[in-house]
């Protein structure tokens, strides 16, 4: 729904690229698509349930997509401290 709604606000949102890729990876079982950043032609989320992720997966390279991987960080954020000696 918010994907549809993005794409009302302005045409440039979505390029026939991402059209192509976003009919592609739904027709394979894909739940919804979220561009990220300001969308023409940048990165699309694709939510998915695991069972489908392979064929969601593949209807995406053959769509001309190429595929960044991801994983959510369950434990949370992680601080690092470092030393004075750490080059700037």
């Amino acid at each position: 729904m918010n994907w549809k709604a993005q794409q009302r606000l302005h045409p440039t949102i979505t390029t026939p690229h991402t059209a192509a890729i976003e009919s592609a990876v739904r027709g394979a079982g894909a739940w919804g698509v979220k561009a990220t950043g300001a969308g023409a032609g940048g990165c699309l989320l694709v939510l998915c349930p695991k069972r489908t992720r392979p064929d969601v997966t593949e209807a995406a390279r053959r769509a001309g997509g190429r595929i960044l991987e991801l994983e959510f960080a369950m434990e949370g954020v992680n601080v690092w401290e470092c030393g004075d000696d750490v080059a700037q």
